[in-house]
């Protein structure tokens, strides 16, 4: 699932996105208006602070009708409990840039 304006939703602190408790969900965050020409993601890592949620895996990932390289962070999470949970991607790109993308989880039953 690409997150597209219809699944971010705003708050005081930023943005987040909204999960059901022990469901597990991709989502996906797109950088390819942040790549420079020919660069492409290489790695991203996913981290947060929470103890109530399970980064599952996180991944690079190539939408083909828009790009050859991989261009978008893919993170699959599962919350185990309600609330709101943080999540840090980081990725490195050939040439060596970081790009990291903050986001919440917000999880409501």
């Amino acid at each position: 699932m690409a997150l597209t304006h219809s699944h971010w939703y705003r708050y005081n602190k930023g943005h987040y996105v909204q999960l059901d408790k022990d469901h597990s969900e991709i989502f996906l965050v797109d950088c390819i208006n942040e790549l420079e020409t020919g660069d492409f993601l290489k790695t991203c890592q996913a981290t947060t602070t929470s103890t109530e949620l399970a980064i599952e895996s996180s991944f690079v990932r190539i939408d083909t009708t828009q790009q050859t390289q991989p261009h978008q962070q893919a993170v699959l999470m599962k919350p185990t409990a309600t609330g709101t949970h943080d999540v840090k991607l980081t990725s490195t790109t050939q040439n060596g840039i970081t790009i990291v993308k903050h986001f919440d989880v917000l999880c409501r039953k």
